[in-house]
């Protein structure tokens, strides 16, 4: 799981957005204490070869809450090494064991 302060982003279900420096992003809008939703992605970053979790108007870029290597995969369901976290009271990145992105079937109606 994720540390305390990023445990909301686990209710939420990430969707194809579009393609970002060349891989699938994808995004998802949580609401924060009654303000209005904010979108969150998860997107490849060429330069670092990983993946970046963040808010989306960081999208494309290396700044997020959360990355991984991610070199020679084709999305993050696929990254086998470790996510890392800021740490807001270390001021650093520091492993996330449970943190990992996992392909679901998403029901449309209509």
């Amino acid at each position: 799981g994720l540390p305390e302060e990023y445990k909301h982003f686990e209710a939420g279900t990430f969707v194809y957005h579009r393609d970002v420096n060349g891989k699938q992003a994808f995004v998802c809008a949580f609401v924060h204490k009654e303000l209005d939703a904010e979108e969150y992605t998860i997107w490849w970053n060429e330069e670092k070869s990983i993946y970046v979790f963040g808010p989306a108007k960081s999208e494309g870029g290396s700044e997020g809450f959360f990355y991984a290597p991610g070199d020679g995969t084709a999305d993050p369901t696929m990254v086998t090494m470790q996510w890392l976290s800021y740490d807001t009271k270390t001021n650093g990145f520091v492993p996330v064991p449970g943190m990992k992105c996992v392909p679901v079937a998403v029901q449309t109606t209509g």
